[in-house]
């Protein structure tokens, strides 16, 4: 139906500042600050704004209930990265029972869980500071930072065996999602 959803990332005083404005500003400052890649875009529904903040939880696994997705670790919503991070979980579940299963072994016991959870954890955490980390290096528009980083961009972009990887981690290809 021609209608988009976004998501834009500002600091938290800006992003106040775009909430008071009319609408018809808002869509100017839009406008604006995509130099008009996307022509003029008018608003739909009212704005929202929320902190974005790194969580991770403690335990994925308590007793017999277990985290995974959103309710486990929350991440910037970085070209959908969490839902890949949410996929991956209920993928290592799934072949931590196929594996207990193929032992002979009852699906979900205690050990097993508590491998999943160490396993999830782990690179949920790695990701999600991956994903801060780049949200920030991105969120840097001025100074020696912008350069290095389109240095980096661009040696990344030479490097096909490291781009590729990068490509698949994004597309959920190494944690078996895809």
């Amino acid at each position: 139906d021609g209608s988009y959803s976004m998501v834009w990332t500002l600091p938290a005083a800006r992003a106040q500042e775009l909430i008071e404005v009319s609408a018809e500003q808002f869509e100017a400052q839009l406008l604006r600050a995509s130099n008009s890649r996307f022509g003029r875009l008018r608003l739909l529904t009212d704005r929202q704004a929320f902190p974005l903040r790194l969580q991770i939880a403690q335990r994925f696994v308590e007793q017999r209930a277990i985290l995974m997705g959103d309710a486990a670790h929350v991440v910037h919503p970085l070209a959908g990265q969490g839902v890949n991070l949410g996929f991956a979980d209920v993928s290592a579940l799934i072949a931590a029972v196929a594996q207990a299963q193929a032992r002979g072994r009852a699906p979900l016991g205690a050990t097993d869980l508590a491998r999943w959870a160490r396993q999830r954890r782990s690179e949920a955490a790695l990701a999600a500071r991956a994903f801060d980390g780049l949200n920030r290096l991105y969120g840097i528009s001025e100074g020696p930072m912008v350069a290095a980083r389109g240095l980096g961009l661009r040696l990344v972009d030479r490097l096909t065996p490291i781009k590729r990887k990068l490509a698949e981690q994004a597309a959920g290809i190494r944690a078996g999602v895809a």
